[in-house]
């Protein structure tokens, strides 16, 4: 196995890179420019405690919510269709041999079969068969594949047969010359090589752009090293392999095109002849309800010479002449009052189109699901990119997947597959971005009948190999033929994070930026020869913006720290740069939440946890393949010390992370798609962003991103969580409606202090509309005296039509009131400052040039001096040396307290995040650089590495270093920014001073 030193993480890297500025874009500043604030309501009232608003796990219920789904969505899963088509004569090929091309070993092996090697490679599959002419032969014969990953040759009895490019999609070649009566065999030789990305999770591949059309996901292999975690660009038959027999003339393919008025259907028809003179045929269409019983009609006969006349009129027959090779035809037909597909409602209908001969002899049947819905992204002013579905407003909802419904068909497992879209709903997703690759027929049938809205990516990532343009338009064309007939897939993207030419000097092997747009015209004209409606989002995570169509960046500031946008200036409303005008998207945002630790002791490989004789200690997760929480999980949380405290400490922020953003997404009017990264692990401890495991238990991120997901809810929003006594708490009120109610509704509040035994409370009327959210106003809240640290709680409910429909809850802290004493000098003391006396004294860089010799003379004798919020560069004061670097990625919002140092002893976990910068009026970063110091005891510290490991990736941001009877004491916070508006600050500040301050220190002390 790699060591840490040398294993470089693809995924963190990018996310440490900021998209490229372009003129043309703007940055999305709050839609609300300014507070209206609300009554305060009634001053304290005397009631009994009413005691604080408790937030539990939400597990009973959702345990309810998937009873009442499965209930409600029964009846959308059942077949009402009363003639059912059989297909061609088939046979499925399961049993094979296998070996490394050149290899003298062969394996048995069972389809679906993937897994290495990883790059270039040649690997064969052989099997047997034995075909009885007179009893099996009743057409014409063709090998049929679903998927083959990825370059294949085919050959039956040495022969050789078709050859195909791309994982993802099905083909056939006819193997009627070839095939004998009696023993034949099949060999498939499948050929691979490193993606275009370039990048591979595999230990051994080296980093090489490669000509596969992969990107970085799809449903991995059993290879705890590699395998589970999804993005190594492996090889194989993960499909199925099947012998048919197909009529000379058959039915390739039908496609239900339902019209913008949804009051009628264009039916196309594709037929494929096989002889090189013309044939005539005729096709019937009998068009039924699916999943509820209706014969809309039974066959009819479809012609018109203009294909695009109703279905036909008057008496006299008539046939449609089909030529060698494909045919298609069109035909319009009424469909007035059709029930329509929405999510809630997921009616479906089957068309059943009949060939039949001039002689009228039955030819082929083929049946096709569809439902009756539209969908598009507006692009008039005001509007643009805004969805709609049927013509009402909707927003997209959900997750990105990578790979865990794919094992599902591949193992067979349909009652995994339907838990899992259950779980998704139960969750209040409506929305499944499959990420950077089509998944099987089987997936977007379920979601069909599930009413799970889907978009469907292209495998391209990063890159295109500039000689693999063609290819990637044919793909592109395959996968829309693959996904067009499914209502749940209303969107398609063609590229994940296009990378900007500035980061690689590759245009020798890659399009440059305008090139890949000239693709995503040529790509757009293929599909829509295919599907004239399709909606396309040409890239989703933009780092050279602008594409055309929806805006879409990807966020993973919480993570990758400050990646995207600030932390603070998204919980205020602002967004990144996209085009002026628009809506966006984020299709990615995520956090690590690492796996129980039962999961794993039963699950992975045992040197991933610490050993018997191990100390717990100095386990971090670096012992599990790609996991990143061990090097940006310490951005935002104390180191923990036993594996027990990773697990929680990544869980819980992982939650709180995910709950932030969505809600900050949802108070965006702006924002119409979001999907988090990711939904449910594929493997154990695969790609722990999930926010449910291997075995389908959620983690604590589930349930706080489905409280954040609830269509219609309140959300709380204030910039400050800690507050003095007499200070007043602003609170943002937000109705978030996702729905298409509309009208009125009353908020009701009580803001609770610890230990008080009145509360304040009032009530307000809100508005209610269409899909979108509506600042409702702020309150101002004065807060009483409090002689000790104290928990604050507001909680409101929204009511409507006397129903409480959402109750949320925001909690700050009070903390007792202390004058800062600030001297003439600041609060920091300089010589001419009477603070002075107090043994302590702060210097900037150009004070202590002035006199290096006096200062340090004062602190041999027993004085402290401050440092505090040095520029970058190295020093020597008092002989000790130390430097002064830039935070790697981006300023930190928290810093830790965990060294456990007397001066930061009394502070709690927390205490030193997410501190409100009145300058901004939000929350700020505590700071911007950090320090190098040897022989220093650390006090605060941070992470201090980007995208590779480093090999010192603790930095201190506060440290003290004792010289004679005195001590030097360095501060990157620049405290007095912080300290009049957080009481942590001030009480920090008094610490590092020395001075003696009373309550506030002593009350912590009390409380921790």
């Amino acid at each position: 196995m790699s060591t840490p030193e040398s294993r470089k993480d693809a995924f963190a890297q990018i996310g440490t890179l900021q998209a490229v500025a372009n003129r043309e874009l703007v940055e999305q500043e709050p839609v609300v420019s300014q507070r209206v604030f609300l009554p305060s309501g009634d001053e304290a009232i005397k009631t009994p405690s009413r005691g604080f608003k408790s937030v539990g796990s939400g597990e009973d219920e959702v345990e309810a919510h998937l009873e009442e789904l499965k209930r409600r969505k029964r009846p959308y899963l059942e077949n009402h269709v009363p003639v059912q088509v059989s297909g061609w004569p088939t046979r499925e090929f399961k049993q094979f041999s296998w070996q490394i091309e050149g290899a003298e070993k062969w394996e048995a092996v069972e389809l679906p079969h993937y897994g290495e090697p990883v790059g270039p490679a040649v690997t064969c599959y052989t099997t047997r068969f034995t075909v009885d002419y007179e009893r099996e032969k009743s057409g014409i014969a063709y090998l049929s594949f679903t998927s083959v990953d990825y370059r294949c040759e085919v050959y039956l009895n040495g022969q050789y047969v078709g050859s195909h490019e791309g994982f993802f999609s099905p083909f056939a070649f006819e193997a009627e010359a070839h095939l004998r009566d009696g023993e034949n065999e099949l060999k498939i030789r499948v050929l691979n090589d490193y993606c275009s990305l370039g990048r591979s999770q595999h230990q051994s591949a080296p980093d090489i752009d490669g000509d596969k059309l992969f990107a970085a996901t799809n449903q991995g292999y059993d290879d705890p090293q590699s395998g589970w975690h999804h993005c190594p660009p492996g090889m194989g038959i993960p499909g199925q392999v099947f012998l048919e027999f197909r009529p000379a003339t058959y039915i390739e393919d039908v496609f239900i095109r339902p019209l913008q008025s949804l009051d009628a259907v264009e039916v196309w028809v594709e037929v494929f002849h096989r002889g090189i003179e013309r044939t005539q045929v005729q096709l019937d269409l009998g068009l039924y309800g699916e999943n509820f019983p209706q014969t809309v009609f039974g066959a009819e006969r479809l012609w018109d010479e203009s294909f695009t006349g109703n279905h036909p009129q008057s008496s006299e027959l008539k046939s449609l002449e089909a030529g060698p090779g494909r045919s298609s035809y069109r035909f319009t037909i009424p469909l007035a009052g059709a029930r329509l597909w929405t999510p809630d409602t997921p009616w479906l209908y089957q068309a059943q189109v009949s060939m039949s001969g001039a002689n009228g002899a039955m030819l082929d049947q083929r049946a096709r699901t569809f439902g009756m819905r539209w969908f598009a992204l507006e692009e008039r002013d005001g509007l643009e990119g805004m969805p709609y579905l049927n013509g009402s407003p909707i927003r997209l909802r959900g997750a990105n997947t990578m790979g865990h419904e794919q094992r599902a068909v591949m193992e067979g497992n349909d009652e995994q597959l339907l838990a899992d879209v259950l779980l998704a709903q139960a969750c209040y997703m409506n929305f499944f971005r499959f990420t950077q690759r089509p998944v099987q027929e089987k997936v977007y049938a379920l979601c069909d009948r599930l009413g799970m809205l889907t978009q469907t990516d292209l495998p391209l990532f990063g890159y295109l190999r500039r000689n693999q343009f063609v290819e990637a338009v044919r793909q592109a064309q395959e996968m829309e033929r693959m996904v067009r007939s499914h209502p749940c897939n209303i969107l398609i993207s063609y590229i994940n994070e296009p990378f900007p030419d500035s980061w690689a000097k590759r245009s020798h092997r890659h399009l440059i930026r305008h090139e890949l747009e000239s693709f995503f015209i040529a790509a757009s004209h293929a599909v829509h020869l295919e599907n004239p409606d399709r909606v396309i989002k040409p890239v989703d995570g933009d780092y050279a913006p602008p594409a055309q169509g929806l805006p879409d960046n990807h966020c993973y500031n919480l993570w990758y720290l400050g990646h995207g946008i600030d932390p603070g200036k998204l919980h205020k409303g602002y967004w990144q740069e996209i085009k002026p005008g628009w809506h966006y998207g984020c299709g990615e945002f995520g956090a690590e939440g690492i796996d129980t630790r039962e999961l794993m002791e039963r699950l992975c490989p045992p040197d991933w946890l610490p050993g018997d004789t191990e100390s717990e200690a100095d386990w971090t997760p670096e012992r599990i393949p790609f996991a990143q929480a061990w090097k940006f999980g310490t951005l935002f949380f104390d180191i923990p010390k036993s594996v027990d405290g990773w697990i929680r400490r990544t869980r819980e922020h992982q939650a709180w992370a995910m709950g932030f953003m969505m809600e900050a997404f949802r108070r965006d009017p702006r924002n119409v798609s979001s999907a988090i990264h990711l939904f449910i692990d594929a493997w154990p401890t695969g790609w722990m962003k999930t926010i449910v495991d291997v075995e389908r238990r959620p983690k604590p991120a589930y349930y706080a991103y489905r409280e954040a997901l609830k269509p219609l809810k309140l959300s709380l929003r204030t910039d400050r969580n800690q507050l003095f006594s007499g200070d007043e708490q602003v609170i943002d009120i937000w109705v978030c409606n996702d729905t298409n109610l509309e009208g009125k509704g009353r908020v009701e509040w009580t803001l609770m202090v610890e230990d008080f035994d009145s509360v304040q409370e009032g009530s307000f009327d809100v508005s209610i509309e269409d899909c979108r959210p509506i600042y409702a106003g702020s309150l101002k809240l004065p807060l009483p005296k409090v002689d000790k640290r104290s928990r604050a709680q507001l909680s409101a409910r929204l009511i409507v039509e006397d129903t409480v429909v959402h109750e949320a809850c925001s909690e700050s802290e009070v903390f007792p009131a202390v004058a800062p004493e600030i001297g003439q000098g600041g609060f920091f003391a300089d010589p001419e400052d009477p603070a002075f006396s107090h043994g302590s004294v702060s210097l900037s860089p150009e004070a202590y040039k002035r006199d290096p010799e006096k200062w340090d003379s004062f602190v041999r004798e027993g004085g402290r001096l401050l440092l505090i919020n040095w520029p970058q560069g190295e020093y020597e004061v008092a002989s000790a040396a130390f430097r002064i670097v830039e935070a790697s990625m981006t300023p930190r919002y928290f810093v830790s307290r965990g060294t456990g140092h007397p001066l930061v002893q009394a502070f709690r976990e927390k205490d030193f995040s997410w501190w409100y910068e009145p300058e901004t009026d939000r929350p700020g970063p505590l700071a911007a650089t950090a320090i190098e110091a040897e022989g220093w005891e650390s006090v605060l510290t941070t992470t201090n590495h980007g995208w590779e490991v480093s090999k010192r990736p603790h930095v201190d941001v506060a440290c003290l270093r004792k010289v004679g009877q005195g001590d030097v004491v360095l501060c990157q916070i620049p405290l007095e920014t912080f300290m009049r508006h957080n009481p942590v600050a001030l009480e920090f500040a008094h610490a590092l001073r020395g001075a003696p301050v009373g309550h506030p220190r002593d009350a912590l002390a009390q409380t921790v």
